[in-house]
Order: structure tokens, then C-alpha cells, then sequence
């Protein structure tokens, strides 16, 4: 008899703990460090066979932005299955169980990295693009830089700190405060940019933990414009390579401070993968921009409170004409409906199939990830080549979904 339940004592979650190490070989899964910092709104959900953990996911509380406007946003990690569980539906049984109550707990969307695109397109997710990384030692940067940054830099957490004693606590927690300033207000330039989700003693925790660097960038006025966390990772004998795991900054001096950090890192490490979105012209900083960039950690997302967040959209394009469609939710009933928008005002009736959208492209279009041609022409959506829409109804699908604002989330989880 199978049983679904929020996971909640320390020996539930220390099977869970097992299940991930078992079913994760990469070094950040084996370590699994948000079991030491899961927050108050997280939750660990597990689905069990005679009293036996067979498959878990944790469900995560994030605060994000979306057009402008703080969102609620929810996130999915850490799906493990036994191996002798797996192709029973265990995973659709929890995240039909998560997602419903994730609506039910307000969240507006729903986000997480997939193992396999076309099964979670199955719950309705759709993908966001990819998060880049851009590889280059730090003599690819342009040296002139570094003599041009006025600024400081500040550590956060330092070894030769002693952290334990209160002034050191309290002076972190005044560096964090600015730091976490910082970050969200550059994450804020972002569709689905989640705010630092960490308290500042469980980013004292984590750094030293996970042995990570954090330094903030002062400008000339004292003013916090630039945050930098990384890992010097070693790489073979004698080298190190610098994986860049957050990068944030307010102002051009504020990204030129950033990266003159990483140049002064010359004939110390092999390598510097930063991984950030494509829309930062790391390769303008270099003395050749020929630098490698690859595109991954790609995303995917789905609204949860479709009429609000349809809302947000229409106020966020200004759009102002005629247009009908529907949905089909595979998982919340409540969102299954035919969606009229007429002069900017939504109404929602009972569905009628009119103009269907599936309900993972709809969620691709409303983030702004793609528009609405792209999706046409990879047979997406309905179209007039295909028949299936009118001249006047592509325009005004064109006109409402239309990519706007870079779309990333900017944690990793």
C-alpha cells in the first residue's frame, strides 16, 4: 500500500539523505548541503511501500520577480528513486501531490532543472532556455581593467576570521545585509529572478561548508554595487580552476569591479567558468571575445495560479485587444477553462477547446521564453499555415505573447 507523506522526522530524512547519495553521483548531490539549510517553508516529501522510502522530493519556498512584481515561486529538487521502485509512477503520484499543494499554499509557479524534458512536460512545464557559462582564463581578461577599478573589495567570510566571536557574527551579518541588497536588486532585471533565499547565518554556515569564497565591491562613495561567491576547485596536481557561483551586480563600475577580481586571479588558476545569462557581455571585457560559452542549466517553469499570473501579463504588455483560448491543466482542475480577453480584462468560462494551447507551451509563452512565431514555427502551437487560426488571432497571440525581459532563475537548485 503506498503512502505519501511530508517527510518530518530526522530518520525519514536521513533515508532520504541515503536515497539522494545513492541515485546522485556529482559532488554537490553527494554532499546534499540543503539538508543543513532546508528553510521553514520547505518541505521534504517522500512516498513510501510498506513503511519503506522509495522515492522523495524536497519542494522549496522562493521569492521572485516577475515583470516587475514579487511572486511567490516554488520549486522542485532532489527527485530520487529507488532503483528497484523506478517505472512504478511513483514520482507522478508525488508531484500531483506537491504541485496541488503548492497552489493550494498560494505559491504562482512552479520551476525546476529537468533530468528529461518530456516528462515533466507531462505536468505541464515548460522550458525557459538556458543558463550560459562562459569559460576563459583570467589573462583572457583585458589587464588594463584591473588599474581602472577604483572600488574595494570586501570578504564576507575569511579563515583568518575568528567566526565564532559575536563581533565577527555581527560584522558578517552587516556584509551580508548589503550583499543580499545587492543580489536581489540585480536579480530584479530578471523574469523569475528569486531573491538570495538563505538568512545570513545559514550563509555563514554554507560558505564555510562548502569552503566558498563571497566578496562584496565598494565604489569610491563606500557604496556595496557588486557581489561575487565562487569556489576555487582543484584540478589535477598543481592547479585550481574558479567556478563562479554567484554574480550580481547594480551599476557598469559594479560588473567592471567583478570581473577585475577575477583578472587579478592571472597565473593562479587554469581556468574561470561564470556561469550568468547570455545578456551579460562577459566577452567585451576580454582581450579577445572569442572566448567559449555554452548554454546549460536549462530551465523549465509552469504557472500554478494561471488567472493572476495571465493578469500580471496583460498589464505587463499593455495588451489591449480580443482574443480567446484555451487550457487544459494535467494537474490542477481549477485551471482547466477558456481564457476570453477582451479591451485588457480577462474573463475565464468553462472550456470549450476553442483555439486549445497544451498547457507546457502556454507555460513556455506566458514567462516570456519564447514568442509566439518561434513556437510556431517549430508546430507548437496552432497558426494560419496550419489552418487552425485566423490572420486576426495569430496577430493577437503575437501581440500578448511576445518575449520580453531575460528570463532566468538565478539559483541553483
Amino acid at each position: 500500500m503506498s503512502d505519501v507523506r511530508v517527510l518530518e522526522s530526522a530518520e525519514e530524512f536521513n533515508r532520504y539523505r541515503e536515497l539522494v547519495r545513492y541515485c546522485f553521483s556529482d559532488e554537490f548531490s553527494q554532499s546534499a548541503p540543503i539538508f543543513s539549510f532546508i528553510g521553514n517553508e520547505d518541505r521534504g516529501y517522500g512516498l513510501f511501500e510498506q513503511d519503506r522510502l522509495e522515492t522523495g522530493i524536497i519542494s522549496r519556498d522562493f521569492r521572485a520577480n516577475l515583470w516587475g512584481q514579487a511572486i511567490k515561486l516554488h520549486g522542485i529538487t532532489y527527485v530520487a528513486s529507488a532503483p528497484e521502485a523506478r517505472n512504478k509512477g511513483h514520482v507522478r503520484t508525488l508531484m500531483n501531490r506537491i504541485l496541488q499543494d503548492a497552489y493550494e499554499a498560494g505559491y504562482h509557479a512552479s520551476a525546476l532543472y529537468p533530468f528529461l524534458f518530456n516528462f515533466y512536460a507531462k505536468f505541464g512545464y515548460g522550458t525557459l532556455g538556458a543558463l550560459h557559462s562562459y569559460r576563459f582564463t583570467p589573462e583572457d581578461i583585458q589587464p588594463d581593467l584591473i588599474s581602472q577599478v577604483a572600488g574595494t573589495f570586501e570578504p564576507l567570510i575569511s579563515g583568518r576570521e575568528e567566526l565564532d566571536k559575536p563581533d565577527m557574527i555581527d560584522l558578517f551579518s552587516q556584509r551580508f545585509a548589503e550583499a543580499q541588497q545587492v543580489y536581489n536588486g540585480w536579480a530584479e532585471n530578471y523574469s523569475l529572478g528569486i531573491e538570495l533565499p538563505l538568512t545570513a547565518e545559514q550563509q555563514r554556515r554554507y560558505l564555510g561548508s562548502q569552503n566558498e569564497q563571497a566578496y562584496l565591491y565598494r565604489n569610491l562613495e563606500g557604496q556595496a554595487v557588486g557581489y561575487l561567491q565562487y569556489k576555487m576547485r582543484p584540478v589535477g596536481e598543481d592547479n585550481v580552476r574558479i567556478e563562479v557561483q554567484r554574480f550580481a551586480y547594480l551599476t557598469a563600475e559594479g560588473f567592471r569591479g567583478l570581473m577585475s577580481f577575477l583578472a587579478r586571479h592571472r597565473n593562479q588558476c587554469l581556468e574561470v567558468v561564470l556561469r550568468t545569462s547570455r545578456d551579460v557581455p562577459v566577452h567585451l571585457l576580454m582581450e579577445e571575445p572569442r572566448i567559449k560559452l555554452a548554454a546549460e542549466s536549462t530551465w523549465m517553469a509552469r504557472p500554478l495560479k494561471v488567472k493572476e499570473l495571465l493578469i500580471m501579463r496583460i498589464k505587463q504588455t499593455g495588451y489591449s485587444g480580443t482574443l480567446r483560448f484555451s487550457l487544459q491543466d494535467p494537474v490542477i482542475d481549477e485551471n482547466t477553462a477558456t481564457y476570453t480577453i477582451n479591451s485588457g480584462e480577462l474573463s475565464i468560462g468553462a472550456f470549450t477547446g476553442e483555439n486549445e494551447i497544451s498547457f507546457e507551451s502556454f507555460s513556455s509563452l506566458l514567462f516570456g521564453a519564447y514568442s509566439w512565431q518561434e513556437l510556431a514555427l517549430a508546430g507548437r502551437v496552432p497558426s494560419v499555415e496550419t489552418g487552425l487560426l485566423t490572420p486576426k488571432a495569430e496577430e493577437e497571440f503575437s501581440s500578448l505573447f511576445r518575449t520580453g525581459a531575460a528570463v532566468m532563475l538565478s539559483e541553483n537548485f
